[in-house]
């Protein structure tokens, strides 16, 4: 599968260049304009009518094109793999999109081992640790035979876990302030080392990478470490159960309720990225963006518009 910056590097060159083309027979073909009169451009249906907006549009996205190329020229000495260059406005339009009831998180620079603190307050009136206690008392008051299984016990900890997110996400800071509140740290998922390599190549060069992440990309510590507690209390009770079947007695096998549930918890994609003018370039990402569809949306709704916005298509 395809990352979406590249992605968005292959549906931008097709969209500008359909634009290209009609604009160009409107130039051309007169004739052609009065009696084609409709067109399929991204998806929308349009007339071709105007002239002089074909030349203005041509031009836009020419000049669009060759900073594109330079750009990429500038950069390319860093060894890019992933990237994507895109309008400014029109990156953060995409990434606002993924989620609107969750914001994204946007990190003033990015050294890959970035963390975020939230507030303890929110996790000390809510309700997470009632439902980690209540976990803990059915484990302890678990009996021979009783209901709760492997897969209850992951399905309950991953529930924790999106709950905790879910309530510290609402109150994220990245800021020590002096109220003399007590804070949680949420670790930021840690880079791979290819993205740890190409931020120190960036950094050399003089560049001060941003990040943008959304909240699924951040691991509350306190709460890996409360699971792994629960973890040693769940199979050490299924050890008194099952002593002959030794449940529980290889320390691997314990770990892996763990990673199960964190595996279940899919990341979404940390990107890095500079800002050159009004472009975006986009160094790395972790993993695949999570909603590519509106990736190709957007860049879909772009050009329509900017095709209209010239005079040089029309909506029927």
């Amino acid at each position: 599968m395809k990352t979406w910056p590249a992605l968005v590097n292959e549906k931008v060159l097709v969209y500008q260049q359909k634009l290209i083309e009609k604009a160009e027979m409107v130039l051309a073909n007169e004739e052609t304009r009065i009696l084609e009169k409709n067109f399929v451009i991204a998806g929308v249906p349009c007339v071709i009518t105007n002239e002089q907006s074909a030349k203005m549009l041509i031009s836009l996205i020419t000049k669009e094109q060759e900073e594109i190329i330079s750009i990429n020229n500038r950069y390319n000495k860093l060894g890019l793999e992933r990237e994507a260059i895109i309008k400014t406005g029109f990156f953060r339009k995409i990434v606002r999109k993924i989620d609107l009831m969750k914001d994204l998180f946007f990190f003033s620079s990015c050294d890959y081992k970035s963390s975020v603190w939230a507030n303890m307050e929110a996790y000390e009136n809510s309700i997470i640790p009632i439902r980690l206690n209540q976990l803990s008392e059915e484990i302890e008051n678990k009996d021979k035979g009783s209901s709760m299984s492997e897969k209850d016990f992951q399905e309950k900890l991953l529930a924790l876990v999106n709950m905790a997110k879910d309530i510290l996400w609402e109150k994220h800071s990245d800021i020590l302030s002096s109220t003399g509140k007590r804070r949680i740290k949420i670790q930021l998922l840690d880079a791979p080392s290819r993205t740890k390599d190409r931020l120190v190549d960036w950094k050399i060069e003089g560049f001060n990478p941003f990040l943008v992440c959304h909240r699924d990309a951040f691991i509350p510590s306190f709460i890996d470490q409360r699971c792994r507690y629960l973890q040693s209390l769940f199979f050490n009770k299924l050890r008194f159960f099952n002593k002959n079947q030794c449940i529980g007695d290889n320390k691997e096998d314990n770990d892996e309720v763990i990673k199960l549930v964190l595996e279940m918890i899919k990341p979404s994609d940390p990107i890095v990225y500079v800002e050159d003018g009004d472009w975006t370039v986009i160094i790395d990402q972790y993993a695949d963006f999570p909603e590519e569809k509106q990736v190709i949306f957007h860049i879909k709704d772009h050009y329509s518009q900017l095709g209209k916005q010239f005079g040089v298509i029309n909506e029927n």
